[in-house]
């Protein structure tokens, strides 16, 4: 029992650390874990492997981020999918072994434009990808996946928002 939370500190000198926090079915804190230099926005307990995944981003938004903690939130893996800064805004553990997240990127030249993702990977090992729906049409005005969720068994539904202006005019 008990709940699994994630989010983050920013402290007086503007480090970040990401908060995992653990607690019993009375809503007790059992523990806590800091992620130096990470975001948490999403967070589950795989049920099978008793792995922790959170998805958020790192070092200053500057990357998508996948951490995976044992099941006292010990970090063993921390990795990004993308080249691009960006957050991880959601994750959906699947029935399979795998997880999907999806996010956005940000426009590497600095603007406020972003573009969507989502992709499916595998919780024992996140660099392992099965899909990948990110959206490299160019940058436009905010395009953003913030959830996922299942349909049924084999069909996955991301939403968000899609500009549909353009940057041209």
């Amino acid at each position: 029992g008990g709940l699994l939370l994630t989010g983050y500190l920013l402290a007086d000198t503007g480090s970040t650390s990401c908060l995992l926090l653990k607690t019993d079915q009375h809503g007790n804190e059992s523990w806590r874990k800091y992620i130096s230099k990470a975001l948490g926005y999403a967070v589950f307990q795989d049920s099978a492997s008793k792995k922790i995944i959170i998805a958020g981003t790192q070092y200053g938004h500057s990357f998508t981020c996948i951490i995976v903690t044992d099941s006292i939130g010990n970090v063993v893996f921390r990795g990004s999918r993308y080249i691009y800064g960006g957050l991880c805004t959601d994750l959906l553990q699947l029935n399979d072994g795998h997880a999907v997240a999806c996010g956005y990127l940000y426009d590497p030249n600095g603007s406020v434009m972003s573009t969507p993702f989502a992709y499916k990977f595998e919780i024992n090992d996140p660099t392992i990808t099965h899909w990948d729906l990110a959206v490299y049409k160019g940058f436009e005005l905010v395009n953003i996946f913030n959830c996922a969720a299942p349909l049924n068994d084999t069909t996955i539904i991301v939403a968000g928002i899609y500009d549909t202006t353009t940057t041209s005019g």
